[in-house]
């Protein structure tokens, strides 16, 4: 899961091993990640899944499939990644990256921060499987 992504991307191994392949049709597309790097995309696929720890059954996602550059089972990269509007549209996200800025000035505050109702040291960022202390109400 990927907070920082406006699309949902995977590696065409992970197609191929899922016995997927013949659901591959072309597309192309050029993206650009955070660092400037250009990400090209020749094909994409619609999958339907179960995702997280609440079994979220997503339906005809569309995920771009990167032109394959090098081995993607030993980059370090995840093979697999969902996007942010994916994640918003399946409510599989634990916080809301707009609260996380300042408001613009003279807009009403009608909720707290997270910063601000949970007692001690906040975490960096969140971790699958982490236990964190209940917020106030």
């Amino acid at each position: 899961m990927d907070t920082g992504a406006d699309v949902n991307i995977i590696a065409a191994k992970v197609v191929e091993r899922l016995g997927l392949h013949s659901k591959i049709t072309a597309s192309n597309y050029d993206l650009q990640e955070i660092g400037g790097n250009g990400v090209q995309i020749n094909r994409k696929v619609i999958l339907s899944f179960w995702a997280g720890r609440k079994h979220v059954y997503c339906e005809d996602v569309e995920f771009l499939i990167p032109v394959d550059a090098k081995d993607t089972d030993t980059d370090g990269l995840p093979d697999v990644l969902l996007g942010l509007p994916e994640l918003r549209k399946r409510h599989m996200i634990m916080i809301d990256p707009d609260f996380c800025n300042d408001p613009e000035e003279g807009l009403e505050i009608i909720a707290k921060r997270g910063c601000d109702e949970v007692e001690g040291e906040l975490p960096k960022a969140i971790f699958l499987g982490k236990k964190y202390p209940p917020v106030k109400r």
